[in-house]
């Protein structure tokens, strides 16, 4: 016993005397004691000196027992060195001790958590398929939980569907593994149907199963469902079999809700779920006081958040750095500065400072406009030892550059590059803002240019800056080319586009247009009705004739361009023609009768001024009465090829949007 407490205390050297002084007193130590040994230099990751324990063991007769080499694999997989525990596996079966399924299990789950493939892992359980389907089960589990804690859901779950095709009932851990990963995806359905069939395995679920359902309905905004199951958790109808095995939310599922509650703006349900906690016997620990303290601090109610803060401290739960970062984040958005700074002073006082609470009051004092004491922290925070990161810099840069003061800006750039940290995206993105404000497209080329060097990917922000910038400066090839950027780098979106297909109409490129159209189409994108529709009026408006306008067209209607009623309305407010007058009398009834109908469109064309078109007498449409159900269709024909001046696309429009 006083080796095993040595051994426990990390004391190696003195539990090795302690077997040196037994022996020599005639106590012959057997296998158990040598086993602590194991266990203590195992978790020291001391192969060489196990291996010298082993090597006393065989000198004294002593078989190592499984539990032996159990220790030393849990270790070296731990630790990685798998090679090292196959290799035991394999001299414990030469020795004939028979690995257990569990010595198993760690090596798969080692290979699985190194990233590397499963081979040697699937190896492992056809040498132990002969143990049964328990053993199969653990092995399989093995993978399961291996492959969740990688992210690697959609692999956990075919091993999960290979139990069940091997008729193997997965236990309550796999089931449970396997509806957290699905959950922390996002996938709440798949989650939900993993959790009905555990039901129909008769299975019981425990409170850890019910936690993690609840965290991932929470997290993914379903807290209507959360809460549903929460109630049912608490009922007082609760199946007696799940009350007698303590079946009751822990502190862990209320963190959850009350996390999730809080995400979502609803302090006061947060308040009643915190407030209950002590009648039913729990006690809330620092996550609870932090989101209760940030969602305070959220909700600019900083009396209540200091309030809980000292309920905190009383409690005996010292609050760290995030605690403090949320406090300073409120009083930072409440203008209270001076506040601000103390509880920072605070932190370091009491060794919680954190980069992110600094960062945090930096930001602060640079929306509050001193930017001169932000300067100042910066170098106290180096005098503190701790050192600012590219997100420090970049709070001042991006400040600087709103108030387009980029003198500043660039010297702070020039820091940040002397001190060898490296500015990202979000930095560039601010400066690039900044010289677009000044009007500086030569800097901002320049930018661009470096951060491209640099292997920075741009981003859409910074496309989209850069787009203005060339269309501006009149290089519209330049724009041709960062648009197929962005095409190829999959950040392309509508706005984005929607600004270079402006510029090929204000320039009448037709092909250009033509063929970025088709490269959209070839990597999957659609243009939005916008761009769709400005480019087809724009053309319009231009001059193209019929055969140019069909080309363009095709390709719109080839993306399932199917414009809403509100989006032609509106571009038939922009493009409509300046001779048409509004007002008639028969304008009125006619919309009138329309609208009974419910044909949103007509209406507002002859509200807008097409009843002048369709009064006219050439058009056979003189008299209001005319305006019924059996002419509609022809009526609002008519309407959108006046508007649009070609008979075969109003009859597409007509079909897509009535």
């Amino acid at each position: 016993m006083l080796s095993y407490m040595v051994c426990k205390a990390g004391d190696m050297e003195k539990a090795v005397s302690l077997i040196h002084e037994m022996t020599k007193m005639g106590i012959h130590p057997q296998t158990q004691t040598y086993n602590y040994l194991i266990e203590g230099y195992s978790r020291e990751r001391n192969v060489d000196k196990v291996s010298e324990v082993l090597v006393w063991m065989n000198e004294r007769n002593l078989a190592p027992s499984a539990y032996t080499f159990g220790a030393i694999i849990n270790e070296l997989s731990s630790s990685g060195d798998l090679e090292q525990a196959n290799l035991l596996v394999e001299n414990m079966m030469a020795g004939g001790i028979k690995p257990s399924a569990v010595i198993y299990t760690t090596i798969i789950k080692g290979y699985v958590n190194e990233g590397k493939e499963d081979g040697r892992g699937k190896n492992l359980s056809h040498r132990n398929a002969g143990e049964g389907t328990d053993a199969k089960c653990l092995h399989l589990g093995a993978l399961i939980s291996g492959y969740i804690e990688m992210g690697k859901v959609e692999t956990a779950e075919s091993y999960f569907m290979e139990m069940l095709d091997q008729g193997i009932a997965p236990d309550l851990y796999n089931y449970t593994s396997m509806i957290d990963g699905l959950c922390k995806k996002g996938n709440i359905t798949q989650a939900f149907s993993i959790f009905s069939r555990m039901l129909q395995q008769r299975l019981l679920p425990d409170v850890h199963v019910y936690s993690v359902l609840i965290i991932g309905l929470s997290k993914n905004g379903k807290l209507q469902e959360a809460m549903k199951i929460f109630s049912n958790l608490c009922e007082k109808g609760l199946h007696d079999e799940m009350r007698q095995k303590g079946i009751n939310p822990n502190i862990v599922t209320y963190n959850a809700l009350i996390s999730g509650l809080l995400r979502s703006g609803d302090l006061e349900r947060a308040k009643e779920l915190f407030t209950g906690l002590s009648g039913r016997g729990l006690t809330p620990n620092k996550i609870t006081f932090t989101a209760m303290i940030d969602g305070y601090c959220k909700s600019a109610n900083l009396d209540e958040a200091f309030r809980l803060l000292e309920e905190m401290s009383s409690s005996g739960v010292p609050p760290d750095g995030f605690v403090y970062n949320a406090l300073v984040n409120g009083c930072c958005k409440k203008g209270d500065m001076e506040k601000a700074l103390s509880l920072f002073q605070e932190t370091v006082e009491r060794g919680v400072a954190s980069i992110l609470t600094f960062n945090t009051l930096i930001d602060g004092f640079c929306k509050s406009g001193i930017l001169t004491k932000a300067l100042e922290l910066v170098q106290d925070m180096v005098d503190k030892q701790i050192m600012p990161n590219h997100i420090t810099f970049t709070i001042i840069i991006n400040h600087y550059s709103k108030m387009g003061n980029m003198k500043e800006a660039e010297k702070l750039l020039t820091e940040m590059q002397r001190r060898n940290i490296a500015p990202t995206i979000v930095t560039y993105t601010s400066l690039l803002h900044g010289y677009s404000k000044v009007g500086d497209r030569s800097r901002m080329f320049a930018l661009f240019e470096d951060l491209v060097e640099k292997g920075i990917d741009p981003d859409e922000v910074a496309y989209r800056l850069m787009l203005d910038a060339f269309y501006e400066d009149g290089n519209l090839e330049k724009a041709f080319t960062v648009w197929n950027e962005l095409l190829g780098g999959g950040v392309l979106k509508g706005k984005v586009s929607e600004i270079l297909v402006g510029a090929w109409c204000g320039n009448g490129d037709i092909s250009g247009v033509l063929a970025s159209l088709d490269k959209m189409r070839e990597q999957g994108y659609k243009p939005t009705v916008a761009t769709c529709s400005t480019l087809a009026y724009g053309l319009k408006r231009i001059g193209y004739g019929e055969e140019e306008l069909d080309k363009v067209f095709d390709v719109m209607v080839s993306f399932g361009w199917v414009p809403s009623s509100l989006s032609l309305n509106a571009l038939i407010i922009q493009y409509q023609p300046g001779d048409l007058e509004i007002g008639s009398d028969q304008s009125v009834q006619a919309v009138s009768e329309v609208a009974c109908q419910k044909w949103d469109l007509l209406s507002f064309l002859l509200i807008q001024g097409a009843h002048c078109l369709l009064c006219k007498e050439s058009s056979g449409y003189a008299d209001a009465s005319l305006f019924d159900t059996s002419t509609i269709d022809d009526m609002a024909l008519l309407v959108i090829k006046f508007w649009i001046g070609h008979e075969e696309h109003a009859q597409i429009l007509l079909s897509a949007t009535l």
